[in-house]
């Protein structure tokens, strides 16, 4: 599953009047890019908080964020591509399990398949 920048973000003011930067997204932010999000020292110096939303990030800049927004989103667009690549990685190390036991099992059927052609003594019917 990959995540995607879905349009352009927008701002808005919460009840309490904090400012909201609200990102969409193509699907639900996962944990893995919420990690990748809160580890990162750019984000963290610019930002309150980053919030996992309905298909959106919910980013509260600070004082300093407030200035920076293209800053901020240079680095959302990043560390999407990042947490993007980590899945793939993992779909990838899943997919080389399945190949391995897939070649396992060929292996297994090809050995039957000799000794029963031995058993019929190796010559073409």
């Amino acid at each position: 599953m990959s995540i995607e920048i879905a349009g352009q973000p927008e701002t808005r003011r919460t009840e309490d009047g904090d400012l909201c930067i609200e990102v969409p997204l193509t699907a639900e932010p996962d944990e893995l890019l919420m990690k990748e999000l809160s580890a990162s020292p750019p984000l963290v110096s610019l930002c309150e908080r980053i919030e996992p939303a309905e298909q959106a990030l919910h980013i509260y800049p600070n004082e300093g964020g407030i200035s920076a927004p293209t800053t901020i989103l240079t680095a959302v667009r990043a560390l999407i591509g990042a947490a993007n690549e980590a899945r793939a990685g993992e779909l990838m190390s899943e997919q080389e399990r399945e190949d391995a036991a897939a070649e396992a099992q060929r292996d297994q059927v090809q050995q039957q398949l000799g000794a029963w052609w031995a058993e019929q003594g190796g010559v073409a019917g």
